[in-house]
């Protein structure tokens, strides 16, 4: 992959992508523009695309969800170029090395809803 293609990656995650653990690390794309989310298919060669349907006058919605190692090879790869949600990448790269329950894993956990909340007032 080329850089630029990773940057651009990153910059659509962190503006439309989330980074949640359930009992793995979950990454995913939601846009109303499928195309781009194919193609990010195509270049890593994992994820699942999925469509919602919205009720009119809304369009349609398409998410490209990953899991587990794929999720983060992902998130490894765009993380240079990641700014809002780099520190979330981080706790996702890390908390898997800590096995299920640790005091360490769980406090990265609580960590990564924390970074979530953020409320940046207006501009």
């Amino acid at each position: 992959m080329k850089k630029t293609e990773l940057a651009y990656i990153a910059g659509l995650f962190d503006g439309e992508g989330c980074l949640v653990w359930t009992t793995t690390a979950r990454v995913h794309i939601t846009s109303c523009w499928p195309y781009h989310l194919r193609d990010i298919q195509k270049l890593f060669g994992f994820g699942k695309i999925r469509m919602f349907k919205n009720e009119a006058p809304r369009r349609n919605a398409y998410r490209w969800e990953v899991c587990g190692p794929d999720a983060r090879k992902f998130v490894k790869k765009i993380r240079p170029w990641l700014r809002e949600k780099a520190y979330q990448a981080d706790i996702i790269l890390t908390a898997h090395k800590f096995p299920p329950g640790s005091a360490t894993r769980e406090s990265m956990l609580k960590n990564l809803k924390k970074a979530k909340k953020v409320d940046y007032g207006t501009a």
